[in-house]
Formats: structure tokens, C-alpha cells, sequence
């Protein structure tokens, strides 16, 4: 059967990190809000037009889903819309994946998942992209009202080595398990291909791109 195989060749130690770790993540966010709530209780109540929320969500969609704003540079409006649209498409995904296997609602099957494999994958390495090109603006100080400090770039290699892990498991996963539909994640097969001493070293490579993709998280 076409599906996904969450948690493929995870420890039982490894899935309990994962949650604990995440529930932590969560209560931080949640508490984040909370906080900024309680600055929004301060203000001073006025009543909702829909007039304006119309606007804002015109504006919302202007500055923040097309970046009207960043246009007039190609190079920096590229690098900024390759890793927003990368990384919230990249969210959404692993949203599903929490849908289809925490949820039990199977969703990533059949023809669905194939295309959702494809489409993470182009996001994917438009994630990956915009980082790079990121790295190289901060490297050639194009933008001096940017901070560019160690912890700035450490977390933007940080970015590009979980991307990079992230391809590196799945293609280990695909010739692993041999399914005959791993052609849909293209950059995974041309992992593969380039990768002749895989089997070799598969153990290494694995625990190496764990290690990348989980980093950020833990």
C-alpha cells in the first residue's frame, strides 16, 4: 500500500524524546501567547469594523502571502520567498503527518501522499536555497543593518543541515524498504544514485542525518 512510514527504524526512546521535548516546545509557545494576551487586555476596547478587518486581511495577504514588499530586489525577494514559502509549506507537512499518524486519520495514502512526497521535496529544496542565498548576503555584508553575529549564521547553517539531514534519512528510508514508489521524492532518488557506497555506510549516514534533522528540535 502507498503510505507513509512514520517513525521508520525510530526507537521507542527516541519517540518518547520526541513528544516530551515537543510538549515542552508547546507549553513555551503557549506561554508566549499568554503573555502576549495579557498586552492585548491592556488596550483599549473598540468595536471591530468589518471594514477593517477586510483591510487587514488585505494587507495580510499583500504583505505576507504575495510580499509585495520585497519585489523591487529579485535576489533578496527570492531568498525571502524561498524560505517562507519553503519553511510553511514544510510545517503544514509535517502538520499532516501529525494528523495522519497521532490522530490516526489516514490521510498520506495513495495518489494524495505521492504528490504531497513531490511537493515537500520542491519546497523543500526551495527552503534549502533561500538559506543559502541568506548566508551569502550575510557573508558579503549586503545588508549592513543586519546582525551578523556567530549565533545569526550558526542558526542559518543550523537551517541548512536539518533541510540537508531531512533528504538524507528518506533516501536511506527508500532503499531500505525498497518501495517502488520512491521515485516521487526526486531529490531522495538522486541522493540514492549518487551515493554508491550507501549500503556500506548506511548506519553512519543514517545516525548523521538523524542528527542534522532533529538538532533545531532538541
Amino acid at each position: 500500500m502507498v503510505a507513509r512510514h512514520t517513525f521508520w527504524n525510530i526507537s521507542s526512546g527516541l519517540k518518547i524524546s520526541l513528544y516530551v521535548f515537543a510538549s515542552f516546545a508547546i507549553c513555551i509557545f503557549l506561554y508566549g501567547f499568554y503573555r502576549r494576551y495579557r498586552l492585548w487586555k491592556q488596550g483599549r476596547k473598540v468595536k471591530v469594523k468589518w471594514e477593517d478587518v477586510r483591510d487587514n486581511i488585505k494587507i495580510f495577504l499583500t504583505m505576507t502571502v504575495k510580499q509585495e514588499k520585497i519585489k523591487r530586489d529579485k535576489f533578496f525577494g527570492l531568498m525571502h520567498r524561498f524560505t517562507s514559502y519553503g519553511f510553511v509549506i514544510l510545517f503544514i507537512g509535517t502538520c499532516l503527518v501529525v494528523v495522519d499518524y497521532d490522530f490516526h486519520i489516514p490521510i498520506l495514502r495513495g495518489n494524495f501522499y505521492l504528490f504531497y512526497e513531490l511537493f515537500l521535496d520542491v519546497f523543500g529544496v526551495l527552503f534549502i536555497a533561500g538559506l543559502l542565498m541568506a548566508i551569502w548576503i550575510r557573508s558579503k555584508k549586503k545588508r549592513p543593518r543586519l546582525k551578523n553575529g556567530f549565533a545569526d549564521n550558526a542558526f542559518l547553517w543550523l537551517l541548512v543541515f536539518i533541510g540537508i539531514g531531512g533528504f538524507m534519512v528518506e533516501g536511506i528510508r527508500i532503499a531500505e524498504t525498497k518501495v517502488e514508489y520512491g521515485g516521487w521524492s526526486l531529490l531522495d532518488m538522486l541522493w540514492l544514485n549518487c551515493s554508491k557506497t550507501i549500503r556500506d555506510y548506511r548506519d553512519y549516514m543514517e545516525y548523521f542525518g538523524s542528527l542534522m534533522h532533529y538538532s533545531l528540535f532538541y
